[in-house]
């Protein structure tokens, strides 16, 4: 616990590492005028793709809590860590099989994206030598 915990906290100032405190305990994307506390709806809103990488034993940020985000994100998919580090796994410094399979699985998102936006420029090139001009939605080609 001295080794590992108390360094990774000491060295950072103690206003950051409260603001970050506060941010975790009041980061409620529904809790606004907008939304009136519907977190259903908050998530419904958010049309960026996310990859939700909860570890199999956080105890933080739960894999069951990211199931029930996943229901209401457009274009989300869960990408469960399996390892013994819980909440370490997310911040895989020395964990070599944790951070092998994040940046697979990053590179996979990064790869499904980059063929999603060859086929829009396609479809935009296409329509504009045939004289069209339409605003294409991303999402309908992922």
């Amino acid at each position: 616990m001295d080794r590992e915990w108390e360094p990774g906290f000491t060295r950072h100032d103690a206003a950051n590492l409260y603001a970050m405190a506060q941010t975790w305990l009041h980061a409620d994307i529904s809790a606004n005028e907008i939304y009136h506390g519907d977190l259903a709806a908050a998530l419904r809103a958010i049309t960026a793709r996310v990859l939700l990488m909860p570890c199999s034993t956080d105890l933080y940020f739960r894999t069951a809590d990211n199931e029930g985000e996943l229901a209401y994100l457009r274009y989300a998919e869960l990408a469960e860590i399996v390892s013994v580090w819980g909440h370490a796994a997310g911040a895989p410094e020395g964990l070599e099989v944790e951070l092998g399979f994040m940046r697979e699985r990053v590179a996979r998102l990064l790869a499904e994206d980059a063929r999603a936006v060859d086929r829009l420029m396609a479809l935009g090139e296409e329509g504009m030598a045939n004289g069209v001009d339409e605003t294409f939605n991303i999402g309908s080609l992922l």
